[in-house]
C-alpha cells in the first residue's frame, strides 16, 4: 500500500514559505576523509528511502504521498564548506520541488575526501527527520538491518496525544533585532562557520546569553528566542522522518549568564513547555498557500520597516552526534554540519 498522511498546520506555512524564500530547505553537510563507493552508495540511498518513504514525498491533492521516485543523486565538482561559497552554488541553492517532486535529494562533492550534502525541503522534514534518513542511508551501506519510518504521524497530530498541552504563549511584536535595525530587505541566506577548539556546553544557552547581552548593548531590555524542540522525546518508539518538532519560546534578559540560561531552558522543558497548540492552526490549515505567502511577505515588510519582531532569533540544534554512524569502509566522517532554511519572519537562525 502506497504510504500516504496528511499535510500539517505548520507544513503549509513551510510550503508557503518555500514560494517566497526558496530554496526552503534543511541541508546537512558531512566532511570526509577517504573515497566513497559511488555504485554501493547509488544503492544505499535506494534502500533507505525505500524503507523510509517520507524521504519520497510529494504533494497531491493536499496530502504527502509517495512518488516511488528514488531521490537523486548528484556528483559535482567539490566546494568549499568555509568560506560563503555555498550561497553561489547553484546545485546547493536550487529549490527542491514539493508537488512534482523530489523533496529530498543529495550532493556528493569531489572525488577523494567527497563533501557529501543531503538536503530535504522543510515541508516535509525537520533537522531530526533528515538525520534520520541520513542514519538510514549509512546503515545501508554497511549492510545492517534497517529502522524504517512506520509512523503517519504529523507535529500536530502528536500535540493532541500529549497530556495536559501547555497553554499557546503570548507573543507580540516586540523584539528588536541585536545587530540594529535592518537596511532594507536582503536577499539570500548569510552562513558563517565558527570552531570551538573544545566542546563548550549547551550550544543554546551559550548563543542565547551571547545574543541578550548584544541586544543589551542596544539597550534592549528582554531578548526572546524560538527553540525548536524535538517532539520525538516524548515518544521513545517513535520513528519518522516528518516535521515532529515545536517551538519552546525562551526569553532572556540582558544581564543573565549562559547557566542561567539553560537552567530555564531545562526547567521548561521538564514543565513541557514546548508541548502547545498554536491557535492559528486552524487558519493555516485551511488557507490557500498563496495568501498565506501573501500574509507572510506583509509581516515581514512591517517588521523590517519597524525594527519589531516576533523573535530576536531562532536558535536550532540537533545535539551531539557521534560520527561513528557516517563512517564507513574506505570513508570517515570529520565533521556534520546542519544548515536551516531561514524564514525573514524572523531574525538570525543559528545551528
Amino acid at each position: 500500500m502506497m504510504f500516504s498522511r496528511s499535510v500539517s498546520p505548520n507544513e503549509w506555512l513551510y510550503i508557503a514559505c518555500d514560494k517566497l524564500y526558496p530554496p526552503f530547505c534543511i541541508q546537512m553537510v558531512l566532511e570526509t576523509e577517504g573515497k566513497l563507493n559511488h555504485e554501493r552508495f547509488l544503492s544505499a540511498v535506494a534502500q533507505a528511502s525505500s524503507q523510509n518513504p517520507g524521504s519520497r514525498l510529494q504533494l497531491h491533492r493536499g496530502r504527502w504521498v509517495d512518488s516511488g521516485a528514488c531521490p537523486p543523486v548528484h556528483f559535482i565538482g567539490r566546494i568549499n564548506v568555509d568560506t560563503r561559497e555555498l550561497n553561489r552554488t547553484p546545485a546547493f541553492t536550487r529549490p527542491l520541488q514539493i508537488s512534482t517532486g523530489p523533496t529530498t535529494e543529495v550532493l556528493v562533492c569531489g572525488e577523494s575526501n567527497p563533501t557529501i550534502i543531503f538536503r530535504a525541503s522543510h515541508s516535509v522534514m525537520d533537522a531530526r527527520g533528515l538525520l534520520f534518513w541520513v542514519e538510514e542511508i549509512f546503515r545501508a551501506y554497511r549492510s545492517e538491518k534497517l529502522l524504517g519510518q512506520p509512523s503517519h504521524l504529523t507535529d500536530i497530530d502528536l500535540l493532541r496525544s500529549i497530556p495536559s498541552c501547555a497553554k499557546p504563549p503570548h507573543l507580540d511584536f516586540k523584539c528588536s533585532s541585536p545587530t540594529g535595525p535592518a537596511r532594507g530587505i536582503v536577499s539570500g541566506t548569510q552562513w558563517e562557520r565558527i570552531s570551538a577548539a573544545r566542546p563548550v556546553g549547551s550550544t543554546p544557552s551559550i548563543l542565547g546569553a551571547g545574543i541578550a547581552r548584544m541586544s543589551g548593548e542596544r539597550r534592549v531590555s528582554t531578548t526572546r528566542f524560538m527553540i525548536p524542540v524535538d517532539l520525538r522525546r516524548r515518544d521513545g518508539e517513535l520513528r519518522s522522518t516528518a516535521n515532529l518538532s515545536n517551538p519552546l519560546i525562551l526569553e532572556v534578559s540582558a544581564d543573565v549568564g549562559r547557566g542561567d540560561v539553560h537552567k530555564d531552558i531545562m526547567e521548561r522543558l521538564s514543565s513541557r513547555a514546548e508541548v502547545w497548540i498554536s491557535p492559528w492552526s486552524w487558519l493555516i490549515g485551511q488557507s490557500p498557500t498563496g495568501w498565506t505567502a501573501g500574509v507572510v511577505r506583509a509581516l515581514q515588510n512591517w517588521q523590517l520597516a519597524n525594527n519589531k519582531f516576533l523573535f530576536s532569533a531562532v536558535l536550532s540544534h540537533i545535539g551531539r552526534t557521534s560520527l561513528e554512524y557516517f563512517s564507513v569502509e574506505g570513508l570517515s566522517a570529520r565533521s556534520l554540519l546542519v544548515l536551516c532554511s531561514s524564514c525573514r519572519l524572523i531574525l538570525p537562525e543559528l545551528p
